[in-house]
């Protein structure tokens, strides 16, 4: 009987801060993803089709950067390139939980949907042509920002 006792509260103390980690940081799912690599992107809201109109390619972040480390993070690395692609390429972010935990707008949640993220951060890269070249589940940094953006718009 101690030794069961024992066990379990090793175990619980093991395994909670990994089930809490994945929780608390909202972990990126892609069991639900619905775009993919070498996708047609849904370019359903007018700023994406605006960008797309104008011949640019696309950066779209689904996260929090107000709420979440890793969102913050990863829209940081996208502002830091993004002078250097200005000419060629639009960064949004899409914050379809809403702002400071409210409720999100109607079409960033349908937007979300569209693309079949869940967590945060989810980073879809859409070339000029409107054609997802790469998807960064979780944090995207600036150098693999830079390289993707770099071989999609022919940038160095």
């Amino acid at each position: 009987m101690k030794t069961r006792i024992i066990l379990s509260l090793f175990l619980a103390l093991v395994f909670a801060p990994i089930i809490s980690y994945a929780t608390m940081y909202e972990v990126p799912d892609d069991s639900m993803l619905t775009v993919s690599v070498g996708d047609n992107a849904p370019l359903t809201t007018p700023a994406l089709q605006k960008a797309h109109a104008d011949g640019k390619a696309i950066v779209l972040m689904f996260g929090s950067p107000n709420n979440d480390i890793a969102s913050e993070k990863t829209w940081m690395s996208i502002n830091q390139i993004a002078p250097k692609f200005a000419r060629d390429a639009a960064a949004f972010t899409i914050d379809y939980r809403g702002e400071d935990f409210g409720r999100p707008s109607a079409e960033a949640a349908e937007l979300a949907r569209q693309y079949g993220v869940i967590g945060a951060p989810w980073v879809f890269v859409i070339d000029k042509t409107g054609v997802v070249t790469h998807v960064y589940i979780g944090k995207a940094g600036t150098k693999e920002l830079d390289a993707e953006l770099s071989r999609i718009t022919g940038r160095n």
